[in-house]
């Protein structure tokens, strides 16, 4: 764990796994660190800072939403498009998703439409689409453990890397994998499945567990 985001007398710095004052409070707004960045404002300007609390660069106005980097990119939008930058703050992969997701795994979920085919698919970290478009995805969340959730006509499943449906479409419900298995929602049944798609622990969704 490292600093910490804190407000006194109004304005935001930072504290440090003591409880000491790291970085001063002058911003209007900060967020928590992710990856050596965090995100600050001040008049009304958005920035990313290091941990000493250097500004590592400015967001361009231009930039509507920016977020936490993830894996060395940071999502982006601009004019109603979503992009990639780069720790220096380059823009590496062009505005030109729909929707977009960060990077997990190495990949990252988008919605894409034009030349690039239409519907939910998953890019690689240079912006290339490694799995789809498809456009019987209806949502896609990132991967954990090699599995990503997706939406198909209502029901979830989980893709591998490869794109491969490896467990198919029937829950109502899903959560990410952790420690190889995922809570999960079929019908009245509920529980937690393997890798494989395999029921481990179920009981009726109506049962007290308490």
């Amino acid at each position: 764990m490292g600093n910490a985001a804190v407000e006194v007398a109004g304005e935001w710095g930072y504290i440090d796994r003591s409880g000491e004052t790291a970085i001063e409070p002058r911003f209007e707004d900060a967020d928590e660190f992710s990856e050596g960045f965090a995100i600050v404002e001040k008049t009304g300007s958005k920035a990313y800072i290091d941990r000493t609390g250097q500004v590592a660069f400015t967001a361009d106005p231009d930039w509507e939403y920016v977020y936490p980097f993830s894996q060395g990119r940071a999502l982006i939008s601009t004019g109603s498009r979503w992009a990639y930058i780069d720790t220096s703050g380059e823009l590496v992969i062009e505005p030109k998703f729909r929707s977009a997701q960060e990077f997990s795994e190495g990949m990252a979920a988008v919605f894409v439409g034009g030349e690039m085919g239409y519907g939910m698919g998953y890019i690689d970290r240079t912006g290339e689409l490694v799995i789809g478009p498809d456009p019987e995805l209806k949502e896609a969340r990132p991967f954990s453990e090699s599995r990503a959730a997706v939406q198909v006509n209502g029901k979830w499943g989980y893709l591998d890397p490869s794109g491969d449906m490896v467990i198919e479409p029937r829950f109502e419900h899903v959560e990410d994998f952790t420690g190889s298995l995922a809570f999960v929602e079929e019908g009245d049944r509920v529980g937690y499945i393997d890798r494989q798609g395999r029921w481990l622990l179920s009981w009726d969704a109506g049962e007290d567990r308490m």
